[in-house]
């Protein structure tokens, strides 16, 4: 059960990751950094995304195994 469990945190995070990179690049976080700072702003809504697809993924495997265990 734990492979199951991996397989549906990497879907997870992989899925979050992009809806996440889409959402900032959408969004005025831009407006924070000073201007002509893209090389800061790119490494920010990189490391931003990844940091909400790990803790989104990590909740909802978390939520999964314990339902799994009630079971």
């Amino acid at each position: 059960m734990e492979r199951t469990f991996s397989v549906v945190y990497l879907i997870l995070f992989l899925g979050m990751l992009i809806v996440n990179l889409k959402i900032l690049l959408e969004s005025n976080f831009h407006q924070l950094f000073k201007q002509g700072r893209v090389n800061q702003i790119r490494v920010f809504y990189v490391v931003f995304s990844i940091i909400l697809s790990y803790l989104f993924a990590s909740a909802i495997v978390k939520f999964l195994e314990e339902i799994y265990k009630l079971a």
